[in-house]
């Protein structure tokens, strides 16, 4: 027997049990740090855990998604700062690249980040 969800929002979008806990909804709070996700979905952790076991996640994605959050910050960030066209198109490019990487890394949380980003 599964056991008994309850979450706020919109009703046809609340689970009823464990086993409705979606990826979509998972996904939805991957950007939250696990225990704030708990808190929101009111659920206990180990139930989230669990059903991201279920779905091949192995570890809660949020680290790796606020890293690629604050890098594209960070290019936003300069691209305000910045003055010249060419490193204005630059900074747009890799907002672009770091977003459709993000956007990646949602639909499939257990990709190394290292294997999407490359340090310089």
């Amino acid at each position: 027997m599964s056991e008994i969800i309850v979450v706020e929002g919109n009703p046809e979008d609340i689970p009823k049990h464990t086993n409705d806990l979606s990826l979509e909804i998972l996904q939805s709070f991957f950007h939250l740090p696990i225990k704030e996700a708990v808190n929101e979905i009111k659920i206990c952790e180990t139930t989230i855990k669990k059903r991201c076991r279920d779905f091949g996640i192995k570890r809660w994605p949020y680290r790796k998604i606020n890293c690629i959050d604050n890098l594209i910050s960070s290019k936003e960030f300069a691209l305000q700062k910045n003055g010249s066209d060419t490193k204005k198109k630059e900074l747009l490019k890799q907002i672009k690249d770091l977003k459709r990487k993000r956007t990646i890394l949602l639909n499939n949380p257990s990709i190394e980040l290292k294997s999407l980003i490359s340090y310089k």
